[in-house]
């Protein structure tokens, strides 16, 4: 747990154990392969305020469903950000009501972007990485593609639409999914990425062709 390292945050127990079984609770819901968790408390006097908190937090009724909020997430490196303009912009031509999230669109100064970001990913439609050397070097994004996988294997749908912006190495994992290549004459190839994209959200699917390309 990251909280090992931030030192003593003058929280009560009973404020961090509910948070930590809401945050298991929904990883375990979205697929994780977490199937048990063990709770270890250093003071023996605290042992009947966490069983306390576990007692009402079980007694809360099922956690729901996640609702979609928006019907594409875009995860990219900021390097690519002429790329993803020139996406975007033919998406939202093509199609003016697609409900986009993006960071730098969606993020403001003081948000908790963490939790922000889990619950964009967790609430959209379809996830759209851009594959550059640049993204497979930034945690943040692969922290986001992590995530994706996560959702896709619990909505059992080709959840991700990745676009190929670099030479980059792919794993066999990550060839999984269909991708679209956009490394040669790359803004006419992204402007028909969009173009199948905004067709795709038009058809009412996220459930996309087993194919590793679909040029």
């Amino acid at each position: 747990m990251p909280l090992i390292a931030t030192g003593d945050q003058q929280r009560s127990i009973s404020e961090v154990v509910p948070v930590l079984l809401e945050v298991l609770t929904r990883h375990m819901r979205l697929g994780s392969a977490l199937g048990r968790a063990v709770i270890a408390v250093h003071d023996a006097m605290s042992v009947p305020t966490v069983r306390e908190a576990i007692r009402q937090f079980r007694s809360r009724a099922t956690v729901l469903p996640v609702v979609n909020e928006h019907e594409v997430f875009i995860s990219y490196q900021h390097g690519s950000v002429n790329e993803i303009d020139h996406f975007l912009s033919v998406v939202r031509s093509a199609r003016p009501r697609t409900s986009v999230w993006m960071d730098r669109e969606r993020l403001k100064p003081g948000h908790g972007w963490n939790s922000m970001i889990a619950g964009a990913i967790d609430g959209a439609k379809i996830f759209v990485p851009f594959y550059s050397r640049q993204y497979f070097s930034s945690m943040i994004c692969q922290e986001e593609l992590a995530a994706a996988h996560i959702r896709r294997r619990a909505l059992r749908s080709e959840f991700i639409l990745p676009v190929l912006l670099d030479d980059v190495a792919l794993s066999s994992y990550l060839q999984v999914t269909q991708f679209k290549d956009a490394r040669i004459n790359n803004k006419e190839k992204l402007t028909e990425a969009a173009h199948s994209l905004a067709a795709r959200l038009d058809a009412r699917t996220t459930t996309f062709a087993p194919l590793r390309d679909f040029n």
